[in-house]
């Protein structure tokens, strides 16, 4: 519900909506369909963590809990986000 009324001002206001999935400690690992099917049913594109930047984020302490990175998962994902062409404007 609430993804579609985001979709849906993102239109009005004439912006792009792009997706990240930044994956929980320890959750399992979606499998490219999803990502996919996630894509085509918001027709948004969605930013997804290579391999090495989750297995870095996961053998560094990166996070305060199961859901936010602390200081460390920060300097791991950021320069690697900064430089993601969805997000060159």
């Amino acid at each position: 519900y609430f993804f579609n009324k985001i979709k849906n001002l993102t239109k009005r206001y004439d912006v792009d909506l792009i997706f990240f999935h930044l994956p929980r400690l320890m959750d399992p690992l979606w499998e490219k369909n999803i990502y996919k099917n996630w894509q085509q049913y918001y027709s948004s594109p969605i930013i997804i963590l290579p391999d090495k930047i989750r297995d870095d984020l996961y053998n560094n302490f990166s996070f305060y809990d199961g859901s936010h990175l602390n200081k460390n998962g920060i300097e791991v994902l950021l320069p690697w986000l900064a430089k993601h062409p969805l997000l060159k404007f």
